[in-house]
């Protein structure tokens, strides 16, 4: 049968006796048509919308013909389209399981857009779906981003997952560090071309000047000129006036170009400062990792003490295992960090070698007072460059989203989102309750941990007043063992096998210059209605959690003692107008947290809990 290939036209799917759908939970999406490119104006009119965390299959039904057809969707787990998730539909095979809740842990995209593809009758088409949140509203989840970005620039991306679904020109350039660096991935050897194109299309400047010399040369009229001079009679005899040629590198535009790969080189430079800080910290951490494990390792090559329990003993296995992984990601960073850092020394010593050459050596890297206004495809592709990065990024990005209706970067998935906006929301009410920040220990954390895009386990935001310290650490696992807590410093140990709450908020008191240890409330944050983590008949996932939380000790350097200080344990979840906002069961207190237009759900409860635990 025969398809469209126009580049112009729709592949209207019932006209050709074909019926594809998403189903989204138990509804059923159509797809009516296809683009045959990945023009945006085309691929938007192919837009459906999808629920995050429904069960999720594509189906496919053939009234006419008896063609199979392939399907390709990008994998959230890579950016590699050879890693897509790809399958086949046919009159026999006529569904696709994509997410299936009961056995799958997480959802394969976060909110967004997403293209895939439909290959059939030997064409290629392109299709969109655009994943919507489904435990929230869309505004709320607007304003829930729009709060973490307000806080913290950028947070709300994953740059490290950028799928390859649009073309290149949709991507814009942020002010990051991060950021800086995929521009130059991107752009770095059209910046090269752009240099050698200028060097190339100077060499038809030609700067004609005269010096006298003892020998005849190049002889012209100005030259016939010089000798009826006074200068030129008295040594006419033995001097020439000779007219010489040179090329004029010296330009006003040529100055512009170098001033600027100078500023670029120096955004280099501190980006290379950068990532050898997150090297060196990577390293140490491995380093402290290493080391807990060795410990481990060398305490369970004992064999299990005839006193201590099998559960106990499992437990400390299970526990090495966990620390095993947490090493493992760390490598992986640091392998991460330590490629990018090699591929910023390459463009610097690529750049610096490129305005060491003769041609820019002659350039005075001062900026013009005029710069001149060239067409030549060099300064025109430089320029290009350089307003992509520094000038346009904020006017490309709100066109972009005026074209999509949608931020073309990648966000992270709504669970992490929710995480980071309770985070956030805890740090700015403390902070509005007299608390400041501690130096930068907010930003230089983000810092590190916007090279992987994310907050890193373990990140530790310091809040103080006169009389108190308060400690907000995100999603950090406790030690099993008293003794390795000593040892490495953080003095926080559970028994339990549920020892990494999302949030700890741990309080001390300043003494004599010295920080006592009071008291700590863990927070919970679950992206999930009530009923999916609460339950009278017993304990949920989420109620175990929340029950071992209470095993969460503390031993205090100072008094040499164990403390069991747990004051509350709280549950954020993103509720709904028909539920109580707080709700305080056996397993600890269940608050909806959400925002709402003119203020944020939960708040006064939250605040009525700090203040109760500050007096």
């Amino acid at each position: 049968m025969a398809l469209p290939i126009d580049a112009s036209s729709q592949l209207k799917l019932k006209d050709y006796g074909i019926y594809l759908f998403f189903k989204s939970g138990d509804v059923e999406i159509p797809i009516k048509n296809l683009s045959p490119t990945k023009e945006r104006k085309q691929i938007l009119e192919t837009l459906v919308e999808v629920y995050e965390y429904k069960p999720l299959s594509l189906g496919f039904i053939d009234w006419n013909w008896d063609e199979e057809i392939n399907v390709r969707i990008p994998s959230i787990d890579s950016t590699d389209e050879d890693e897509w998730l790809e399958f086949t539909l046919t009159k026999l095979n006529q569904r696709k399981i994509i997410y299936n809740p009961f056995t799958d842990d997480t959802f394969p995209w976060p909110c967004g857009v997403f293209l895939y593809e439909i290959h059939v009758g030997g064409h290629i088409f392109y299709g969109a779906f655009k994943i919507v949140p489904n435990n929230i509203t869309q505004d709320q989840f607007r304003e829930m981003s729009q709060f973490i970005e307000d806080e913290l620039s950028g947070l709300t991306q994953n740059y490290h997952k950028i799928t390859r679904q649009y073309p290149n020109q949709l991507q814009t350039i942020d002010s990051s560090q991060l950021s800086f660096l995929s521009w130059l991935g991107q752009s770095f050897s059209k910046l090269q071309t752009a240099l050698r194109w200028i060097e190339n299309e100077n060499q038809m400047n030609i700067k004609r000047h005269y010096q006298v010399e003892s020998h005849p040369g190049r002889i012209d009229q100005n030259s016939m000129k010089w000798e009826n001079t006074f200068k030129g009679s008295i040594v006419g005899e033995h001097k020439f006036y000779n007219r010489k040629h040179t090329h004029n590198t010296n330009l006003p535009e040529n100055q512009l170009v170098k001033y600027q790969v100078k500023e670029i080189l120096q955004r280099i430079e501190q980006l290379n400062q950068l990532l050898l800080k997150e090297v060196n910290h990577f390293n140490e951490e491995l380093s402290s990792r290493t080391q807990t494990i060795n410990s481990l390792i060398i305490h369970l090559s004992k064999g299990k003490d005839p006193l201590v329990t099998q559960n106990d003993f499992q437990k400390l296995k299970n526990d090495l295992y966990g620390k095993e992984l947490e090493r493992d990601q760390t490598i992986k960073k640091l392998n991460q960090i330590v490629t990018s850092k090699q591929a910023v020394e390459q463009y610097k010593q690529q750049l610096q070698y490129s305005i060491q050459q003769p041609f820019w050596i002659k350039v005075d890297d001062t900026h013009p007072k005029v710069p001149a206004m060239v067409v030549q495809k060099g300064y025109v592709m430089f320029k290009r460059l350089w307003n992509e990065f520094f000038k346009e990024q904020q006017t490309l990005l709100t066109k972009q989203q005026e074209k999509l209706g949608e931020d073309v970067s990648l966000l992270h998935p709504t669970s992490k989102l929710y995480e980071y906006y309770a985070y956030l929301v805890v740090i700015k009410q403390l902070i509005e309750k007299g608390f400041q920040l501690e130096y930068d220990s907010l930003s230089h954390q983000l810092r590190r941990g916007f090279m992987h895009s994310q907050l890193q386990s373990g990140t530790t935001v310091i809040l103080s007043d006169q009389e108190s310290e308060i400690h907000l650490v995100y999603d950090k696992t406790v030690e099993h063992r008293a003794q390795e807590a000593i040892a490495n410093k953080t003095y926080f140990f559970s028994k339990f096998s549920k020892k990494q709450p999302d949030i700890r908020i741990d309080l001390y008191r300043k003494q004599d210059d010295k920080l006592l240890y009071q008291s700590s409330i863990i927070v919970e944050v679950k992206y999930r209605p009530f009923q999916n983590i609460f339950s009278d008949a017993g304990n949920t996932k989420a109620m175990e959690q929340m029950n071992e939380y209470i095993g969460i000790k503390y031993y205090c350097p100072i008094r040499k003692d164990y403390f069991s200080r747990i004051r509350e344990v709280l549950c954020f979840y993103p509720g709904n107008r028909n539920q109580p906002l707080s709700i305080n069961t056996e397993a600890g207190k269940f608050i909806q947290l959400y925002p709402n237009r003119e203020h944020t759900v939960g708040l006064e409860e939250i605040n009525r809990i700090f203040d109760e635990w500050l007096r």
